[in-house]
């Protein structure tokens, strides 16, 4: 939940997150959000596959 006053914003930050997120091969979805707050998105990212040491 934020502290600070709600401003009008451009719109463009969801938009943003979900254009890199795309690019990792990841996934943005809307949930339902816990009382008191508002909309609430869940981002998924792959786990990168750990180099060979050897």
């Amino acid at each position: 939940m934020t502290t600070r006053n709600l401003t009008l914003g451009m719109g463009l930050g969801l938009s943003l997150v979900k254009k890199l997120v795309m690019l990792k091969k990841g996934e943005v979805e809307l949930i339902e959000p816990p009382l008191g707050f508002s909309t609430c998105f869940q981002v998924e990212l792959p786990m990168r596959k750990e180099e060979s040491l050897t």
